[in-house]
C-alpha cells in the first residue's frame, strides 16, 4: 500500500513539474516573452504569480505587458484500438474452433498550447514587431514575411 502511494505521488509531482513558467525570448531592452501553461492563463494562480515575479526581476523599474495570447506549440495524436474477439474460448484455446477478431481504431489529434506574455520595461518604447493575433479559425500568430514596413523600403527609382 505504501509503495503504491509513493508511486502515485511521484507521478503527480512529475506531471506538475512539466508545466512551468519559463522565459521563451529575451529582448535587448530588458523585456521578453514568458510562457506559462495554457490552463493557467486565467485567474490568480501560482503560474501567473511566478510569471509576474520573473517580469519584476527582469524589469526592476517596473514593466508593461504589451500583449498576451495563447500559442499552439505542437500536436499530440492519440490512437485508441478496440479488439473484439468472438468464438468458443475453450475450443479456440486448443485450436479446435475458429476465433474471430474485429479491430476498431479511433485516431484523434489535439493541439498543445501555452499562454505567452510579451512584456517590456516601463520606460522602454513599445515594440513594432508584436505578433498579429490569431484568427478565430486558428490562423498564424506571425506577421507575413516578405513585406517590409514603409520606413524600411528602398525609395522608388526616379525616372
Amino acid at each position: 500500500m505504501c509503495r503504491r502511494w509513493w508511486l502515485s505521488c511521484l507521478i503527480v509531482s512529475l506531471a506538475l513539474g512539466c508545466a512551468q513558467v519559463r522565459l521563451v525570448e529575451k529582448h535587448a531592452t530588458g523585456g521578453g516573452v514568458i510562457a506559462i501553461p495554457a490552463h493557467a492563463a486565467l485567474g490568480s494562480n501560482r503560474h501567473r504569480r511566478k510569471a509576474e515575479k520573473l517580469m519584476e526581476q527582469m524589469c526592476p523599474g517596473g514593466y508593461v505587458i504589451d500583449h498576451e495570447q495563447e500559442v499552439i506549440t505542437g500536436q499530440v495524436t492519440h490512437t485508441n484500438t478496440n479488439v473484439n474477439r468472438s468464438g468458443v474460448p475453450l475450443l479456440s484455446a486448443f485450436g479446435l474452433g475458429p476465433t474471430f477478431e474485429d479491430h476498431q481504431s479511433t485516431v484523434s489529434t489535439e493541439d498543445m498550447k501555452e499562454w505567452r506574455i510579451w512584456f517590456r520595461p516601463k520606460d522602454a518604447p513599445p515594440p513594432e514587431n508584436l505578433p498579429i493575433r490569431a484568427t478565430a479559425a486558428g490562423g498564424s500568430t506571425k506577421k507575413p514575411e516578405g513585406v517590409a514596413p514603409a520606413a524600411h523600403q528602398a525609395p522608388a527609382p526616379k525616372k
